[in-house]
This record gives structure tokens, sequence and C-alpha cells, in this order.
């Protein structure tokens, strides 16, 4: 890992960010705990019946190679997905 190139300086990493993903933000927020955003969130399943889908919660100071930098977010703060293509120009 990269120095710098952690959760804290990532565009994905929203710290008190709630790992449901129908939420906003996490009413009592862990300082250095939040959530990475970086890809979807993932449906699960707990004694046969479906849950809400979640993102990772993870530390500040962890890294992995999906990391971006705040600045390279684009218009959208990191909001867009930039590996979908859009059906009309998918044929």
């Amino acid at each position: 890992m990269l120095t710098g190139r952690t959760c804290a300086t990532c565009a994905f990493w929203n710290e008190g960010g709630a790992s449901v993903a129908t939420l906003t933000r996490d009413p009592s927020p862990v300082n250095g705990i939040g959530t990475c955003e970086a890809r979807p969130p993932v449906p699960t399943v707990l004694d046969a019946a479906l849950k809400p889908s979640l993102y990772p919660m993870v530390r500040a100071d962890r890294g992995c190679g999906l990391w971006r930098a705040i600045a390279d977010a684009g218009p959208s703060g990191g909001e867009e997905i930039s590996n979908i293509i859009p059906l009309r120009t998918a044929a």
C-alpha cells in the first residue's frame, strides 16, 4: 500500500456513513469508522430472510486497491460509477 492511500483519504469512504444502504448517516458514528462506498451495497440473508443491503464498515487507517483521491472523484464527489454502460450505447 502506498503512503497516504488509506480509507481516510479515499473518495469512497464515508465517515459516519450508515452501513444500511437506505440511510444517509449513522446517528451515532464512531470516530475513525465509516463505510466504503466503492461498490454497490451487498444484500444479505440472515435466518432465511433477506435483510437490507449493506456497505462494508471499515477503519480510517485501512487501504485497498480501489482507492481514489477525493480530488479525482469527479463532479458528483465519488457518487458516479464509471464502469456502467447506458443501455442506449451498449448495442
